[in-house]
Order: C-alpha cells, then structure tokens, then sequence
C-alpha cells in the first residue's frame, strides 16, 4: 500500500526484499534468509533492472553467488556481465584520478581527496569492482581550485550544464573565476567519457564540513598502485549519514556503504561522535546506526513506526526501494518547470535539515540556503565580484515575481479604457 504522505505501511514485493537483504552487511542477513527469499521470487529480471537502478549490481552479484543454485544461470551469467562493465568504468575513474594526481595535484601542490565512489569502494568493498560507481568525487582545496579547473579545461575536460563556456574565448577567465566564485560542486566530463565532480566543499555552506580539517585529516590508500588521499574512516561516515540521508536514501547502495564502512576494522565509534558533534550531526549519525536493524525488520515485510529519526529515514528508504515510486532526484528532474512542486519541495528540503541538524545557527543556515547568490543569477546578469552581492536582494525579488504575481489591471483584453 501506497501513499502520497507515506504515513501507511508499504508492503515490498519479494524482490525489492531480496534486493534490500543483499545490501544490507553479511552479518545481518545469512545465505539461510537469501535462499528463502530467493525461493519466492518469480521475476528475476526485476531484480536485474532494479539492481541497476539502485547501483546495486556487483554487492548483489557477490551475495547470490553463497546461493547459487537458486538462481536461474541466465540471471547469473546477466550479472557477471554486468559487473563487468561496472568494473571497467570503476577502472577508467580510476585512471582518471592517478592521472590527476600523478600530472596535477602533486607537482603542483595542490591538495585534493578523493570521497564517496572508487575510494569507499577500494577501502570498504575490498576492491574498486565492488561497488558501482557513477562518477569521480574530487574535493579540492579552495586555493587550488580555480587553477584546477582552468587546467582540466585546458585537457579537454568538458564542463557540464549549466557551466558552459561563453563563445569568446576573451571571456573564459571572467566566467571560469565566476563559476568558481558562486559554485561549490562542478560538474565536467573527462576526454575519456566520465563525470568528474570538483567539490570544493562537501555541505551547503563549508561551515559543517570545512574542507581545510577534511583535507588535513585525510588518509591514504593505493588505487592502481597509486597512494592517493581520502577521507578519514570518521570523517566519511559522519559525511555519508549527511550525504545519503539528504537524497532520503533513495538508493541501496548507500545502504550498502552504511553497512560496509560502520564494519570496518578502523571505525572508532568515538571519533566519529566526535567528528559528527563538532558538525552538529550527532543526533543523524546516531539514528543511521539504528538504520540496518530496522531494515533487517523490513527484509521480512515489517514496518517500521514511531516518530524517531531513525524509523523515519527507514521509511524513506522502504517506500523509495518499491518499483512504483521515483527517487526524489529523478522526480525532481522531470519536474522543474513545476513551480507548486519546487515550493514544496523546498520546504521538505529545509524540513529534513531542520531536523536532522543540531544547533540554531546551523538551523538557519540551512532554511536561509536559497538567499545564497545563484549561479544562474550570474549567466543572466554577469556582474564583477565586487557586486555580486546584489544577487541576493535580486534573487528574492524574482522569486517573488516568479510565484506570486502581481495581478493585471485593466481590461481582460489588455487595453486601458
């Protein structure tokens, strides 16, 4: 049962609870409770397709393979295929990253980590075909970050929507130095094929997750026989309850790297509730470490209930695992020239922050987000650094424009008597 409100319990149909149990950490699912689960499914290639949609395929591969005879040989041979091409795009975002590292960041001094994708698949997965991965996660010191860009583009890096150049070429300083100015995530596209994301701070505003203490923290592993830096074990974690729980946990494979990182041999639970009160996160982090249990429950049909973060988060998770219902970003996609849908989705948006933050200043920062100079202000009205500013009075004025009209006066046809 579904709906809208998501208040009434969703019942998830075998696969998505087979799907979900893959996910979840070995220790709380045995192949016992897989075999069972795998006995009732009825449409395999169901649980092919929405693997794939919850970039779900390689932990799903390793987790049959203890139950093999379950399932039917042509679903397994779809799958070693499948984790295949995982493998070979992980592999290209890896060169990428010791390429960079190698022709960039190290002769240059310019400090960078690599987070989220390859580096928590290297790290907690065992290796880079361990998990799938969409993209290259770069965090880049602000100092470095300008001059980064410019480098990237000057090797064929593409810029992605919205950043295009501007045609003159006598205007791509300006533009470059802007979009760095007024971004703090851009997005390019490697001569090679995959998206490169530049962070050059991982939140809204830098304030909870300062990219200088990330970057001084950072630690190292070897991808492709390279030492690169990553974030710390505490540090990551504290990021991804942060990360995942804003996208509702709409995708499995977060799951998977809640499960994967909390088991790691270096995870000290009292560093990161350090790391996550110094980030006034405390309260989510906490919550998320309740989350694989109440998703244990879930595998077998139940419903979590009760007000707590935790059984909420849990909820989200549950309803955006049923194939019937889009992910958050995917409606929020096909959905931008909706203007009711984006108030709504605003203010469930700063809702989540609001209560999963901790602090009023934090609090603030989080509902005042929008007040921030846009990038788009800037391509429609290219102001010098020193006026930019204005942007912010400009953006709340067309907001108000744009969502509350003023009403016309005069006749219906348009002329004044």
């Amino acid at each position: 049962m579904i709906t809208a409100g998501g208040l009434d319990p969703i019942t998830l149909p075998v696969e998505a609870r087979l799907l979900l149990a893959c996910a979840l950490h070995n220790a709380l699912v045995s192949p016992r409770q897989l075999r069972s689960l795998a006995s009732e499914v009825r449409d395999w290639p169901a649980v092919v397709r929405q693997a794939t949609h919850h970039l779900s395929l390689p932990v799903l591969r390793e987790r049959l393979s203890e139950i093999e005879d379950c399932v039917p040989s042509e679903i397994m041979a779809e799958l070693d295929r499948a984790v295949i091409v995982a493998t070979a795009h992980n592999l290209q975002l890896s060169a990428i990253a010791v390429e960079l590292n190698q022709s960039w960041f190290q002769p240059k001094q310019v400090r960078f980590a690599l987070f989220k994708g390859v580096a928590v698949a290297q790290r907690y997965y065992g290796s880079v075909s361990g998990r799938s991965c969409r993209d290259l996660d770069l965090l880049v010191s602000a100092n470095g970050f300008a001059d980064t860009m410019t480098h990237l583009i000057a090797q064929g890096f593409r810029l992605s929507k919205p950043f295009e150049l501007p045609a003159d070429p006598g205007r791509h300083g300006a533009h470059i130095d802007a979009m760095c100015g007024l971004n703090r995530e851009i997005s390019m596209r490697a001569p090679s094929g995959p998206m490169v994301d530049l962070h050059q701070s991982v939140d809204l505003t830098g304030a909870d997750f300062p990219t200088d203490e990330l970057l001084e923290r950072a630690e190292t592993i070897t991808i492709a026989g390279e030492t690169l830096p990553v974030f710390s074990t505490a540090d990551l974690f504290v990021y991804i309850c942060y990360h995942h729980s804003r996208h509702r946990w709409s995708r499995l494979h977060w799951i998977g790297d809640l499960g994967r990182i909390a088991a790691a041999p270096d995870f000290d639970i009292a560093a990161m509730r350090a790391q996550a009160k110094r980030a006034g996160l405390e309260k989510l982090v906490l919550a998320c470490l309740e989350m694989p249990a109440l998703l244990v429950g879930a595998v077998a049909g139940g419903w979590p209930v009760g007000p707590g973060l935790a059984a909420r988060m849990t909820r989200d998770c549950i309803r955006f695992l049923h194939p019937d219902n889009a992910a958050p970003e995917l409606e929020r996609h096909s959905r931008t020239d909706d203007r009711l849908f984006r108030w709504r989705d605003w203010f469930a948006t700063t809702a989540i922050e609001w209560r999963q933050r901790e602090g009023l200043g934090r609090r603030a920062r989080a509902v005042g987000r929008s007040l921030v100079p846009s990038w788009q202000a800037y391509r429609d009205l290219p102001l010098p650094r020193g006026l930019r500013w204005l942007y912010v009075p400009w953006r709340a004025a067309a907001h108000m424009v744009r969502y509350f009209p003023l009403p016309k006066f005069g006749r219906k046809d348009g002329k004044r008597g």
